[in-house]
């Protein structure tokens, strides 16, 4: 399988992501065939970037890294983003979903 929703970028990896806001709890829910993104499900609503930091704090957990190391690169205002991990690899990332 294409692994479109992941790539390197220098020593950092980029994240093509898809979130659901207002979901009933905060999780990884795998990669979406249809829109090629990894999907997400956060609790708090998409108000005042509630969404954008709740989200930051489910990836760096989910990862066992920083939330220093998790920034947003591109989406602030959007569901579809593209998120910057710091110092870690596509294939560790792929072997944390089992890919």
């Amino acid at each position: 399988m294409s692994q479109r929703w992941l790539e390197d970028s220098g020593d950092d990896s980029l994240i093509l992501i898809h979130i659901q806001p207002n979901s009933s709890r905060n999780q990884v829910l795998g990669v979406g065939k249809w829109r090629g993104r990894l999907k997400l499900s956060i609790m708090s609503p998409p108000i005042s970037g509630k969404a954008n930091s709740e989200l930051l704090e489910l990836l760096s957990s989910w990862l066992s890294i920083n939330k220093s190391d998790v920034s947003i690169e591109k989406g602030h205002k959007s569901r579809k983003k593209s998120i910057r991990i710091k110092n870690l690899k596509s294939e560790q990332i792929l072997s944390l979903i089992g890919e």
